[in-house]
């Protein structure tokens, strides 16, 4: 078998395959510069980024040295179990560029993925802001597990493509004391497509009516598609999902092949309703072949309006393909 240097010339001579020749692999035309990200072994100070072996060791480092509109991409290269390993910050990030796209360097694995983006400071709370428009995540893991780390993640910005991400907030039992916490809060965010994401962690406790997806301030036709949400709660009056303000949404929030999985089978308190929906809430929550398990209703009285399962309104106790915590 030949190699690929005898029938290209300019690999004969020392030229390289770098990785904008590849972009079709993220499902763009092309990308503009690619930067790296290694928290084991980069240095934000002394390196340029522009190679693995000149990787920054934060993602906040890379994303200042990427231009708004370029299409540039930042790779967090997987690290092991420590968190020496994680892409670690010790301020909030911000992406506040568009068009520039995050990608793990890492298997597909969606739950708790090695291509990490870790809090490591108290009251980073969201710890990671998404305002930008346009941009591709994709196979990393954004964990705060920090006490005061109340919020995760924020998305501002618009028509965001997340795929295999796992947003792994809330995971501290003191944060879970605060009705104030979410994993995930899409805030006057519109068109972001969620697809076979994790949001939540059923490691640390939640105790109070706190939610691991909050949606507020009109965000407009956000999706969810074969994602998974977990919870581990020890009050009743936890929530998958809040939206429990006037006019929080508009038009649709679309749940699709979604899983709601609360670990009452590892001790965990079963919910009361496993949504939080105020009765003006702005517009229509879809859920469409999706599994609950873990709470007792969808919503507690099927009251709200808002809230259609495969075509019909949710009602106490009869909750589409909800499983029966008491029985199963």
């Amino acid at each position: 078998m030949g190699k690929l240097r005898d029938y290209l010339p300019a690999l004969r001579y020392g030229n390289k395959i770098h990785p904008e020749d590849l972009a079709g692999m993220i499902g763009l035309p092309y990308i503009g510069n690619v930067y790296y990200v290694d928290g084991t072994n980069g240095n934000d100070t002394a390196n340029n980024g522009k190679s693995g072996s000149q990787a920054f060791k934060s993602a906040s480092a890379a994303h200042a040295a990427t231009t708004t509109l370029k299409h540039d991409v930042v790779v967090v290269i997987a690290g092991g179990t420590a968190a020496g390993a994680a892409a670690n910050e010790t301020s909030a990030v911000t992406w506040s560029n568009s068009y520039t796209h995050l990608v793990g360097a890492a298997a597909g694995n969606v739950v708790a993925g090695r291509a990490r983006i870790v809090a490591n400071a108290n009251a980073l709370s969201p710890f990671v802001t998404f305002s930008g428009n346009g941009n591709i995540i994709s196979n990393v893991q954004i964990y705060n597990g920090q006490t005061t780390g109340l919020y995760d993640v924020k998305v501002t910005g618009d028509r965001n493509a997340f795929s295999n991400v796992h947003f792994a907030g809330i995971a501290d039992a003191t944060a879970g004391d605060s009705a104030a916490a979410a994993a995930l809060w899409l805030s006057g965010s519109d068109e972001n497509l969620f697809s076979h994401c994790v949001i939540g962690v059923d490691t640390a406790a939640r105790s109070t009516s706190n939610a691991e997806l909050e949606v507020s301030d009109s965000s407009t036709r956000n999706i969810f598609e074969d994602s998974y949400f977990l919870s581990y709660a020890d009050n009743a009056g936890h929530f998958f999902v809040k939206v429990d303000a006037a006019a929080d949404i508009d038009r649709f929030l679309i749940f699709n092949g979604c899983t709601f999985l609360n670990a009452t089978k590892s001790a965990a308190t079963a919910m009361t309703a496993a949504f939080s929906v105020h009765a003006a809430a702005g517009g229509t929550i879809l859920l469409k072949n999706c599994t609950l398990f873990g709470a007792t209703d969808w919503e507690a009285t099927g009251e709200s309006g808002n809230t259609v399962i495969d075509g019909a309104a949710p009602t106490n106790n009869t909750s589409g393909i909800a499983i029966n915590v008491e029985t199963t």
